[in-house]
């Protein structure tokens, strides 16, 4: 496999084409494209028009300079079943992403670094591969796009690890765990599987199961938020309004009885935070998180105290070293001492 780079790179609109900058605000990758999507392992999605009289729109991925590894084209040697015949990749996880073939309706399998078919495109749905294992579907039996279908997980050799003998949505395995939400009288409910595919949380007792990061997992039950561990066991009672995922951090954002709190991982408060108007804040990311007033948004720090004054219209959460932020006309990234390190007027969309 090949090496896999961390260099962040961040996607910039000029003109209705995009391309990318790094974590100063230079312009790495020129706008060319016309729709990118975030580096994953070294790669990113994008897609350019190809042709000139009858021109169409076509993906691959391009390392960190800017240049085509894969595509733009389906991956070499695969004839699409028409010329006429859709196709998309996903981001690369573990060194393989997927390919899809047609519309919502398609089928897809995965490619490897290479653009080689390394899985055939013959499910009905599938996911990212994490911790070895993909969630996919089989085809409906009546070849009809509605209706049940059967899932389960395969390893990177396409063979099935857990075998598609019941309907479900799966998501990802994180420490050993996967949440699916299974169907209970045309419904669905989460529980958590472990590898073998033995159920580990029954369903029906929470009606929403995050992924399990660091040993915890966010749950939801009659409106209101905690955490689990890996056992089940609720170490962040249910109690909260609000509480956004740890991820990786050690403290997170929360909400409980119309109070705005900075929590660890047991659920103690470690920082209430005040602010002279009206409130919501956002995910702590990068020690940052997005406080959100009716005069704007700004940024708070991990001790509750405002790091990024409130000045701009909207601000997203941070991502590494950088985050994007919208004022007035103007659309950007700024750093973590809130400079901007990059505008434009001229972003043709949301990202």
């Amino acid at each position: 496999m090949k090496s896999v780079s961390s260099k962040q790179r961040y996607s910039i609109s000029a003109e209705g084409k995009r391309g990318f900058i790094n974590e100063s605000g230079e312009v790495v990758i020129e706008p060319q494209f016309l729709t990118c999507g975030e580096y994953s392992e070294g790669l990113a999605m994008v897609s350019k028009e190809i042709g000139q009289l009858f021109s169409r729109e076509h993906s691959g991925f391009i390392d960190e300079n800017g240049d085509f590894v894969i595509g733009p084209a389906s991956p070499p040697g695969y004839r699409l079943p028409s010329k006429s015949c859709a196709y998309s990749y996903g981001n690369f996880h573990e060194g393989l992403a997927k390919f899809w073939i047609g519309d919502a309706t398609g089928y897809g399998g995965f490619i490897d670094r290479n653009g080689n078919i390394v899985i055939q495109p013959e499910f009905a749905e599938i996911g990212d591969f994490s911790e070895g294992l993909a969630c996919v579907s089989l085809p409906r039996s009546d070849g009809s796009p509605f209706g049940p279908k059967l899932s389960g997980f395969i390893n990177r050799n396409g063979e099935f690890v857990i075998p598609p003998d019941r309907e479900f949505i799966g998501t990802r395995f994180s420490e050993g765990l996967c949440v699916i939400n299974v169907t209970i009288k045309s419904d669905y409910s989460p529980t958590v599987i472990n590898i073998k595919g033995e159920t580990v949380i029954p369903p029906k007792i929470y009606s929403a199961i995050g992924s399990f990061e660091g040993g915890l997992s966010r749950v939801v039950k009659n409106g209101r938020v905690g955490c689990i561990d890996t056992k089940g066991d609720i170490v962040i009672p249910v109690e909260f309004d609000q509480l956004w995922e740890f991820e990786k951090n050690d403290l997170t954002t929360a909400q409980k009885d119309g109070k705005w709190l900075i929590i660890d991982r047991k659920g103690r408060t470690v920082q209430e935070v005040l602010y002279p108007e009206a409130f919501k804040l956002g995910r702590l990311r990068s020690g940052l998180a997005s406080i959100e007033t009716h005069n704007g948004d700004g940024y708070i720090n991990e001790h509750g105290s405002l790091h990024i004054p409130i000045k701009y219209d909207s601000g997203w959460e941070f991502r590494g070293e950088l985050a994007m932020v919208n004022f007035g006309n103007f659309d950007g990234y700024i750093n973590r001492q809130g400079i901007m390190v990059w505008k434009t007027d001229r972003w043709d969309g949301p990202e």
